[in-house]
């Protein structure tokens, strides 16, 4: 594979230096600056025209979006929601279990040990407190209202800890009063 480096040199324009892959654009010689005539001189000394030197910056300005586009796409759309690993857990069935629920609010208060799912609830629910869960799965949001409704209605105590924990200057509080008013006794 060869490699050609091109040094373009003009009175409006800063010095550009760049290797480009002769595989993609199909050059075969070095070309470089020759400084008493102003000119690009290559190995085989035929001049690389103004028109080729743009022809190749276009190519590689479309060459480098290109990759970056390949790079951040899968990144951006996996930051778009949660990961749903954990959207087939019975909600209800921890909502009925004093030991499984004590389980994860021990864990979300640092007063317990932490099971993956719990782990993952705990690193996920600051933002999602800040996002309105807006990264949230269907799964997921249905889930967090079942528990809210759980926690205001049947376990205030631990609905007041969380709260002290994760929403100590009540910001989400107010931000979700109408939501958690219309929860109260359902």
């Amino acid at each position: 594979m060869c490699t050609v480096v091109i040094i373009m040199i003009d009175y409006r324009l800063l010095f550009l230096s760049f290797f480009l892959n002769c595989s993609i654009f199909g050059l075969s010689c070095i070309y470089f600056e020759d400084r008493s005539t102003r000119s690009f001189v290559g190995v085989t000394d035929k001049y690389l025209s103004c028109f080729s030197v743009q022809f190749i910056l276009i190519n590689m300005k479309m060459l480098l979006l290109v990759i970056s586009c390949c790079v951040a796409l899968p990144w951006a759309l996996s930051a778009s929601t949660y990961t749903d690993k954990w959207d087939n857990i019975n909600v209800d069935e921890i909502l009925e279990s004093d030991r499984l629920m004590k389980g994860y609010v021990d864990c979300l208060l640092d007063k317990g040990r932490c099971t993956p799912d719990g782990k993952a609830l705990k690193e996920t629910l600051p933002d999602a407190l800040e996002h309105d869960c807006s990264k949230c799965t269907e799964k997921q949001k249905v889930g967090s209202e079942k528990v809210i409704r759980n926690l205001v209605n049947k376990r205030p105590a631990l609905w007041k800890e969380l709260s002290a924990k994760y929403d100590p200057n009540n910001i989400y509080q107010e931000k979700y009063k109408d939501k958690i008013d219309s929860i109260k006794g359902q």
